[in-house]
């Protein structure tokens, strides 16, 4: 079980989940890029603050940030899918 959910956090489900909660929640683009560059600055600084480096590939660090690469992919993924969402919506009502 413990390899399942490392696995679906590495591939960056939480921020595809979490970034269409948001656009479906706030559907105004004037909100939602500032936002993401907020979110953006945020993976830049703890990517600078972590040590990544050594002999070993499976070091903490190192998936730490692969998970935040791919979890901010997965957030702009999700506010794709989740304005996509509320347009269609909204369009038929």
């Amino acid at each position: 079980m413990p390899q399942l959910l490392s696995g679906i956090l590495i591939v960056g489900a939480p921020g595809c989940l979490v970034g269409a909660a948001v656009a479906a929640t706030v559907p105004r683009w004037r909100v939602l890029i500032p936002l993401t560059v907020v979110v953006g600055l945020g993976l830049l600084y703890a990517a600078g603050h972590l040590r990544v480096g050594g002999r070993d590939d499976d070091e903490a660090g190192a998936l730490f940030l692969i998970a935040l690469v791919t979890n901010f992919a997965g957030w702009m993924i999700g506010l794709a899918i989740g304005s996509m969402t509320t347009r269609l919506s909204t369009r038929h009502e």
